[in-house]
């Protein structure tokens, strides 16, 4: 690259970062004040949703409820007068938008045993006594309100959910009966569309387990809620947030969300014993478009700006100081075409002058491997172009197995060439097969009712899934699957990551007991070096910066005691969180947090100033998640417990004693200066 281009670039990589600069800063100062406000219309609208489901089922309610206290319906109930009741429902379903909105309605004596059906369906069974809305509406004679989960009638094919009424009899001030009515989800909550919003804000309805109920974007097959969004929705009285991922394949979503207070207050029967929650979302590129514009103009502008600022730099420093390194350049495009005799003339008393002499010694040296070159560029090429074949065809062969499977009945409809080399079968033969065939024999139970788990909710993930191969050997894949269509029916579409080899190098690191008994003499015998390393830590400890103590001392735990996963806890008041983790690829590790009110090998530790071991502990433990085999260490300093360490010991025993002594350096390190925070970050 030529001095000119560089000076260019120079002048244009200084104009560019102040730009840089000035649009991160723009981007998130606007982007912090409109994720503020646009979180908070997410929230009312969830919240104004919230009530509108609340009261259309409400209202519903106290509609049955007010013709279960007219004492010309309670005398007919009494008295089984089905033509008299008759008349009340179909009075009731004169209206159409009512006749949309039912399914059903019926009236059931004390008995359970249905007097009168509003639509006449014949499939509705005449003795209800067994059925789960008239258990609880029923409550021993109490009487209760009941609503169910949303469900798909078999009948009609449509969503539907139950209310029941109980029928008192104000004589005798016991249940005389009750009024069941099937709603039509689709036309009676008709509202929600109501809430969609730009081409992809809209609300929907999930459950406490994160089922999503009703949406009125996308199929609810299509969603697939993670447990932080989850948590999210359901531990705070409603509000705002932002996700990771909002079931809908956003990123870094805002979302908001809020209880359905009324049919929450229903009690533990209804429901299907879950709780109903309003969710709004929007994808993050819809919503941060005003943000997105304003920058693009912003870019614009000071692109103009900063380019016409350039224009002028280059001017002049052309015209003051480019002219001779052209001529320079000029010169040395004779020697590159191969005229090394050719002698570069510049007097300028400056750098360039030193440089073309520098040129003409380059020549001289050039003239004899000149001949040579040309060869072995060539000979590179082709090295390079060998290499570029073998990369194409190793990266076109890399691909899982994938199976095609039949819900109905789960036989392989279709397979790829990599599920014929992953299971050892061709493809005859697979399609000749079931999808639980695949599994060793032990496991056969297990994988029908995995699959049946599966097709129900309409996609599944399994991680270290055993595969029988057809020469009787195992293959171990992760499996990710969901109902899609194809050839226009609904089929198990399934793939399995093979990571075999992964599972053999985990049994390949598993020490021996006689490579175990090696570790510990050889570690027992860096007792004596262990002390003086404490000894040199603790004089440096003035010295150095506590993040790189910290750093070092990890890799010295790693190379001497052969430990895989070290962690550091902090107690802050009543919460110890993990502030620092190596060798521990799960990141979520750093958002581990434990209360001191726990039983918990962590706060074992700290409080009673005691080493625990994994077996110590009857009840499991957080981190057992991230380590197979444990031993936790207070942090001990001069005048407080400064946290607790905690150490992977899985592939190694190096002892107690021995351990000890590197978590004394580290408390030293910790009460020294207070870096776990600081140490994060590295």
């Amino acid at each position: 690259m030529s001095i000119q281009k560089k000076v260019i670039i120079a002048i244009l990589a200084t104009g560019f970062i102040a730009l840089s600069i000035g649009l991160s800063l723009t981007y998130y100062q606007v982007k912090n004040i409109l994720t503020e406000a646009i979180g908070r219309d997410f929230a009312e609208i969830a919240k104004k949703s919230a009530e509108r489901f609340d009261v259309a089922v409400k209202e519903e309610i106290d509609t049955f409820r007010r013709m279960s206290e007219d004492p010309a319906l309670i005398k007919a109930v009494k008295e089984k007068d089905k033509d008299a009741i008759g008349l009340y429902l179909t009075h009731y379903l004169n209206y159409a938008e009512e006749r949309q909105e039912h399914l059903a309605i019926f009236v059931v004596d004390a008995e359970g045993r249905i007097i009168a059906d509003g639509k006449r369906m014949p499939e509705n069974k005449p003795d209800q006594p067994d059925e789960t809305w008239w258990r609880v509406v029923y409550s021993g004679g109490a009487g209760k309100l009941y609503a169910s989960d949303i469900y798909l009638d078999k009948l009609t094919g449509n969503k539907a959910f139950d209310l029941g009424v109980p029928v008192f009899d104000a004589a005798t001030g016991r249940i005389t009966g009750g009024i069941r009515t099937i709603m039509n989800v689709d036309a009676f909550f008709h509202f929600i569309r109501d809430t969609s919003f730009g081409e992809t804000g809209h609300g929907m309805i999930v459950d406490s387990e994160g089922t999503p109920l009703i949406c009125s974007i996308l199929p609810l097959v299509e969603h697939s809620m993670n447990r932080p969004l989850i948590h999210l929705i359901t531990s705070k009285g409603g509000g705002w947030g932002v996700t990771e991922d909002d079931a809908h394949g956003g990123k870094d979503s805002i979302v908001g969300f809020s209880p359905l207070v009324y049919m929450n207050s229903l009690g533990r029967e209804s429901l299907g014993g879950h709780q109903w929650y309003t969710f709004i979302r929007q994808d993050t590129e819809e919503t941060f478009t005003p943000v997105n514009r304003l920058l693009l103009k912003v870019l614009l502008f000071e692109s103009i700006l900063v380019f016409t600022l350039c224009a002028f730099g280059v001017y002049i420093v052309r015209r003051l100081l480019l002219k001779p390194i052209n001529i320079l350049t000029e010169e040395v495009e004779r020697i590159g075409k191969g005229n090394f005799e050719h002698k570069i003339d510049i007097h300028t008393g400056d750098e360039i002058e030193s440089l073309a002499k520098g040129f003409n010694k380059m020549g001289e040296a050039l003239k004899g491997f000149y001949y040579d070159l040309e060869e072995k560029i060539r000979e590179r090429t082709a090295a390079l172009k060998a290499s570029e074949t073998k990369y194409r065809a190793l990266m076109e062969q890399a691909y899982d197995a994938i199976f095609l499977v039949n819900p109905d009945n789960g036989r392989i409809m279709e397979v790829n060439l990599q599920a014929e080399m992953l299971t050892g079968l061709s493809k005859e033969e697979l399609l000749n097969i079931k999808y639980w065939d695949l599994y060793p024999q032990h496991m056969g139970n297990q994988a029908v009712e995995q699959f049946n788990k599966g097709i129900k909710r309409g996609f599944t993930t399994l991680h270290d899934v055993p595969i029988k191969k057809g020469d009787g050997e195992t293959a171990w894949v992760d499996i990710s699957a969901r109902i899609v269509g194809y050839n226009n029916v609904k089929v198990y579409h399934t793939v399995m990551k093979d990571i075999t080899e992964r599972k053999k190098e985990e049994e390949r690191l598993s020490m021996t007991s006689e490579q175990l008994a090696r570790s510990t003499m050889v570690m027992l015998e860096q007792d004596t070096r262990l002390e003086t390393i404490k000894q040199e830590m603790n004089s440096l400890i003035k010295h150095l910066n506590m993040s790189e103590i910290l750093v070092v001392l990890s890799k010295a735990i790693f190379d001497l005691l052969g430990i895989t996963k070290i962690a550091l806890f902090e107690q802050t008041g009543e919460i110890i969180q993990c502030t620092w983790i190596h060798g521990v690829e799960n990141k979520r590790l750093l958002q581990l947090t434990i209360s001191i009110e726990e039983e918990d090998p962590i706060i074992s530790a700290i409080r009673d100033l005691r080493v625990v071991k994994k077996g110590d502990m009857a009840k499991k433990s957080p981190i057992d998640r991230y380590f197979r085999d444990w031993i936790v260490f207070p942090l001990r300093g001069k005048d407080r417990v400064v946290g607790a360490f905690v150490a992977d010991t899985s592939g190694t025993d190096p002892g107690e004693k021995l351990l000890q002594s590197f978590v004394d350096v580290v408390a030293m390190v910790l009460e020294k200066d207070s870096v776990i925070k600081r140490a994060k970050s590295t």
